[in-house]
C-alpha cells in the first residue's frame, strides 16, 4: 500500500502548534488499523499528523506510537515494547530517523524519570513520554490509567494516549467492567470499533 501525501497545514514547532497530542496520536491509532504492515502503519501515522501538525516532532511521535501499537496488536509483550526503541520492522526508525526528542522517548527516557519531570501536558512528546511512563510503572490497565490521568495538566489527553496502547496490549477484558458499563454511547463506540477491526482484518 502506498500512502498518499496529505496537505500540510501546520509546519512549525511553536508552542501553539504542539498542543494537540490527543488529535495527533489518536489519528496514529486509526492509521495503524488501516495498515496492512508495520511499515505502512508507520507511514500512514506520520501522514495523519501532517494533515494538521507537520512539525517533525509531531510526525515522528505518531510514527513511533504507531510502531508500538503494531507491536501490541501483534502480541508483543509489554517488556519488549518498552525495552528501548522497539521496531515492528527492522530499520524503521532509520529512514527517516526519529526527531531527537522522540528518539529519547523511544530509548526509554520514561524509565529514568518520575514526576515532576514526567508531565501529562498537551505537547505531543511529553504526552507520549507520560503515557509510556504510566504503562511502564503499572501492572494492569486500570493502574496505568490512574497513573496517567493523575499526572494532571492535560490529563484526558495523557489518559487517551495511554488507553490506546494499553487497550491494544491488554485487550478490552482488562478494562474494569464498571468503567465499560458507565461509558456514554458504549454501543455506538463498540460498533465503530468492530467496523474498524473488520475493515483492517477482513
Amino acid at each position: 500500500m502506498k500512502p498518499r501525501r496529505p496537505l500540510v497545514l501546520i509546519v512549525d514547532d511553536s508552542e501553539k502548534n504542539r498542543k494537540l497530542a490527543r488529535d495527533v496520536l489518536g489519528a496514529a491509532g486509526i492509521a495503524t488499523l488501516e495498515a496492512a504492515t508495520g511499515m505502512d502503519a508507520i507511514a500512514l501515522a506520520g501522514d495523519s499528523s501532517r494533515t494538521t501538525h507537520g512539525a517533525r516532532t509531531a510526525v515522528d511521535a505518531c510514527r513511533y506510537f504507531a510502531g508500538l501499537l503494531v507491536g501490541a496488536l501483534r502480541g508483543v509483550s509489554k517488556d519488549a515494547l518498552l525495552a528501548g526503541r522497539y521496531e515492528p520492522a527492522p530499520g524503521c526508525w532509520d529512514d527517516p530517523p526519529l526527531a531527537p526528542e522522540v528518539d529519547a522517548v523511544a530509548h526509554g527516557s520514561f524509565r529514568r524519570k518520575n514526576p515532576p519531570e514526567i508531565r501529562g501536558t498537551g505537547y505531543v512528546v511529553a504526552c507520549l513520554e507520560a503515557a509510556l511512563w504510566a504503562l511502564h510503572h503499572s501492572r494492569t490497565f486500570a493502574e496505568g490509567c490512574l497513573l496517567a490521568v493523575n499526572l494532571g495538566d492535560d490529563a484526558d489527553t495523557t489518559g487517551a494516549v495511554y488507553g490506546q496502547l494499553a487497550g491494544a496490549l491488554y485487550g478490552e477484558g482488562a478494562i474494569p467492567p464498571e468503567w465499560r458499563d458507565g461509558l456514554a454511547l458504549r454501543d455506538t463506540i463498540e460498533t465503530l470499533a468492530d467496523r474498524l477491526c473488520e475493515a483492517a482484518w477482513p
